[in-house]
């Protein structure tokens, strides 16, 4: 597949324990991503460039394959087919493909070490890469561009490629409870609903089933989680659609992202953005227009309060100082954060006037 493919059906899945991939089928407005990291959540938010941000909801949980299923709404019609391939050989080499919020699609190399069979059901592992960020859902294809399948279990020196035939095999086995939530029992394999458990065991073996499979996942919050959500809701976002991650939450105000950290040892508020680059100023030899914005922004600094400007690799960040939660009303809190979205776009409308390139406003400012 091409890249701007892969792009479309890789997305960025969270929950409140973390971000991982996940891909979503052509044809069907179904996402599959790894059991592992999603377990119990029955709502994730899922990321993805052709309708942005949607909270999706589970309709399939198979922790013997380690796969689930999550209903979507798409916007734009995916018509390229997933032709699947040939399980691979071992020895082979293939590519890994993750999505990340700071650098987009990342490929990485790999190669097939072992073909494992369980229950007659064949699935491949691979060897992981040291730097593999979010591995759970990474797309695999081989070196000709054929899809093999994605990631759904990882160790320390192998990822486990469950094959896309087989992921297709398990959701028709789910067809008949399309109208509800299923699961697979993890001991007898027969799958169930939460009406056909019965003192926590299956109706089919009787073994005593772990509560996430039929119980959705309690989702606890810190006291400084609930006032950043409460803050977020002040500004009109729906904190669910802004969740990023552990600690980070993440809004669009015309055209730029907004970032939200709660620096949980301090138990403070830092808020952000990615206003500018200028490499390609660098690149450009634009000397002259690189000190009349060093200046600009220093003279900006010096008549700043609890905000400032700053520069990382070159990247313009706009930034508040931390706010300890413990001693600032939620009211207050808001009007500041409101203040600095409003100097944030002045700003950047200010850079993007003096910078000949203007910035490329993505998620990329999660550093």
């Amino acid at each position: 597949m091409k890249n701007k493919d892969i792009a479309k059906i890789l997305s960025l899945v969270a929950t409140d324990s973390g971000v991982q991939n996940g891909i979503i089928l052509p044809g069907l407005n179904i996402l599959i991503t790894s059991y592992k990291g999603t377990e119990g959540y029955r709502q994730i938010l899922v990321r993805n460039q052709m309708f942005g941000r949607q909270l999706a909801q589970a309709i399939f949980s198979d922790p013997k394959y380690n796969i689930s299923a999550y209903q979507i709404k798409l916007v734009e019609r995916i018509t390229d087919k997933l032709e699947f391939a040939d399980l691979p050989l071992p020895g082979q080499h293939l590519k890994i493909f993750v999505k990340t919020f700071s650098q987009g699609l990342i490929e990485h190399p790999s190669s097939v070490l072992r073909i494992v069979e369980k229950d007659t059901i064949k699935y491949f592992q691979i060897k992981t890469g040291l730097n593999l960020p979010m591995a759970y859902g990474a797309f695999v294809e081989n070196l000709y561009g054929d899809p093999l399948g994605i990631v759904v279990d990882k160790h320390p020196d192998r990822l486990d490629v469950m094959p896309l035939d087989l992921i297709s095999e398990v959701l028709f086995e789910y067809g008949d409870y399309q109208d509800t939530y299923a699961f697979r029992c993890p001991y007898c394999g027969e799958i169930l609903t939460p009406d056909l458990v019965t003192y926590g065991k299956c109706a089919f073996c009787g073994e005593i089933l772990p509560q996430t499979l039929y119980k959705e996942k309690t989702q606890l919050k810190s006291k400084e989680e609930i006032i950043i959500e409460k803050i977020i809701e002040n500004l009109n976002y729906n904190p669910a659609l802004t969740y990023l991650g552990k600690n980070f939450w993440e809004i669009e105000k015309s055209g730029i992202s907004i970032l939200f950290q709660l620096d949980k040892d301090s138990s403070s508020l830092v808020v952000y953005t990615r206003l500018a680059s200028l490499q390609e100023l660098k690149k450009a030899g634009h000397h002259e227009l690189r000190k009349k914005i060093y200046d600009f922004l220093l003279k900006e600094n010096s008549g700043l309060k609890y905000m400032f400007f700053s520069l990382n690799n070159d990247n313009i960040i706009f930034s508040t100082i931390y706010f300890y939660l413990e001693h600032i009303t939620q009211e207050k809190l808001t009007d500041y954060v409101r203040e600095f979205i409003a100097k944030a776009l002045d700003y950047n409308f200010q850079l993007r006037n003096m910078i000949t390139t203007p910035a490329s406003h993505q998620s990329d400012t999660h550093f």
